[in-house]
């Protein structure tokens, strides 16, 4: 409990030190504020996949009771991103991104009643919310543009295990005459998140005319959240992880 409690401590000090980093930034953002040579705007769509660290108390206990293999837990990600680029070498970056997994994963410990282990699900969902100061040393004008930048985000969404899910006869139609049925869940439990985390990432952009690029970008996210529900007790579900992506860069 006493480590639990420096861990905890220890991401909130890491947070704040972010979050007095990217403030830090904004005078210099700000004074870059009028456009310049080279301001423009960007929209960036991108999907990728997300490697979970997986180190907290519900993670712990998920592989102590189930099957499962750390590769197993990488989901897949998608999102947009607004960048508005103050000139060849700042930019501020504001992004949107959701991804989920749902994964097999047998029981350790029970069995079916035929010796096969006992059927169970995980589903993860999740969505962020970021901004990020973004840094591109060689300028905007290259043939490959790297860059470097640092933010937070609001992290929120849901974790549900099960036995098994089938389609109900509990059914309605709508005024289109579509007619959507409930699922049925066995052992159902679930819960839901929302924190602050922060992330530090790295890409490179290639352009392909002088409005379009492709992009490839990897960054690395530390959060932790405390679940309520059915993990409500002494839960807690890191969200950390390294994510990888490749999309678009459309200009205007």
């Amino acid at each position: 409990m006493k480590h639990e409690r420096a861990t905890s401590r220890g991401s909130k000090l890491h947070l704040l030190l972010a979050l007095a980093g990217l403030l830090a930034s904004f005078p210099q953002v700000k004074a870059q504020a009028e456009p310049g040579p080279g301001a423009f705007n960007e929209v960036d769509l991108w999907a990728g996949g997300f490697a979970p660290a997986a180190r907290s108390d519900f993670w712990y206990e998920n592989s102590r009771d189930y099957s499962v293999a750390h590769g197993d837990l990488t989901s897949v990600v998608f999102g947009l991103d607004l960048v508005r680029h103050f000139d060849r070498h700042n930019a501020v970056m504001l992004g949107l991104g959701a991804g989920g997994r749902t994964v097999s994963e047998p029981s350790r410990t029970l069995d079916d009643g035929t010796g096969a282990p006992l059927e169970h699900h995980l589903e993860h969902l999740d969505l962020s919310l970021t901004a990020s100061y973004v840094f591109f040393p060689l300028g905007t004008d290259q043939k490959v543009i790297p860059y470097v930048g640092a933010g937070v985000g609001l992290y929120l969404g849901s974790v549900q295990t099960y036995r098994s899910k089938t389609t109900s006869d509990d059914c309605s139609e709508d005024e289109n005459g579509d007619t959507t049925c409930a699922d049925e869940y066995t052992d159902l439990k679930s819960s839901g998140f929302t924190t602050l985390g922060y992330f530090v990432q790295a890409g490179l952009e290639f352009p392909v005319s002088a409005k379009l690029a492709v992009l490839a970008n990897g960054r690395y996210t530390v959060a932790r959240a405390n679940l309520d529900g059915d993990f409500k007790d002494a839960h807690e579900l890191d969200l950390s992880g390294a994510q990888g992506a490749v999309g678009f860069a459309f200009r205007f």
